[in-house]
């Protein structure tokens, strides 16, 4: 059932492999094209309950917060090894309608609510969190989400924006980049870093829950499973660079292409930021490097 062993909802395993569940496809399919049509959160829950599609087999009942995890999961549209359930145009459509929704409760725009998602410590590999209000000269604080690093660093939300567009621009003008320098170790996801920082500070306490650790264990060793090549990126590599070559210059953040060409935003050790893009590749301002 959905999000077994950190499997989304529309999913399921099959020899090993990740495959569409078509019954769950069809009702993610559902839930993205009623958000477009301007139903909400809560609307959505309701009308699964009704229809008695079960989210998980323990929980009968849908809530909104679970048609929002579902609504911001970039899996959905092919990456990693996740099959395609929703083109990356829709699922653009669905982040620019709930960052209209959402405008009057929060000042960020959408390109800080996506790479939020990905703003990983150049230090230890956790996610950044950010504070939730600004100072008065515009700036926002932003912390290692590890508690045993003290990295942190301040940027105007638009500067943010403005350095990421211009990253990405590298790439539009030069997507070779996309082609790894030589060959590497497979890339250790976001969420595989998270679960182990996990482990490690369930292994330095005094009293360890079994429980919790063997489940831990097993989930990191899914998350570094997936990362294995399957050669889906590669054909990804080789889709995404026949479609930059006639792709004009980026005049403001593309949502679309950010989604497809980036596995993480890194923090640097100088506060500025880099691209670790498909491929493995890292893009800073002035290199290129792996």
């Amino acid at each position: 059932m959905a999000w077994q062993r950190n499997i989304p909802f529309g999913y399921r395993m099959e020899s090993g492999e990740i495959v569409i569940n078509q019954p769950e496809a069809d009702t993610v399919v559902f839930i993205y094209d009623s958000y477009l049509r301007g139903d909400s959160y809560l609307s959505i829950a309701k009308a699964m309950s009704r229809l008695d599609i079960r989210y998980h087999e323990a929980v009968a009942e849908w809530n909104k917060h679970m048609v929002k995890r579902m609504l911001e999961n970039p899996k959905y549209t092919g990456q990693e090894e996740y099959p395609a359930i929703v083109s990356t145009d829709i699922w653009s459509k669905v982040q620019a309608a709930r960052d209209r929704k959402t405008a009057g409760q929060r000042s960020q725009p959408i390109c800080i609510e996506m790479v939020k998602r990905r703003l990983v410590c150049g230090e230890c590999g956790s996610l950044f969190s950010k504070d939730t209000t600004m100072n008065t000269s515009g700036y926002r604080w932003w912390h290692c989400s590890n508690p045993e690093c003290s990295h942190t660093f301040k940027m105007k939300d638009s500067e943010l924006e403005e350095e990421v567009t211009a990253l990405l621009n590298r790439v539009v003008t030069a997507p070779e980049l996309f082609d790894p320098l030589q060959p590497t170790m497979p890339t250790i996801s976001i969420e595989a870093v998270r679960i182990q920082n996990e482990i490690n500070r369930e292994l330095n306490k005094a009293a360890i829950n079994e429980e919790c650790l063997i489940t831990m264990i097993l989930g990191c060793a899914s998350e570094k499973y997936a990362t294995l090549d399957d050669g889906i990126e590669k054909k990804k590599i080789v889709e995404m660079k026949a479609d930059l070559r006639n792709w004009p210059l980026l005049t403001t953040f593309d949502p679309a292409l950010f989604n497809d060409a980036v596995k993480s935003v890194l923090v640097m050790n100088d506060g500025t930021i880099a691209l670790r893009i498909t491929g493995g590749n890292i893009i800073a301002e002035n290199e290129r490097s792996t």
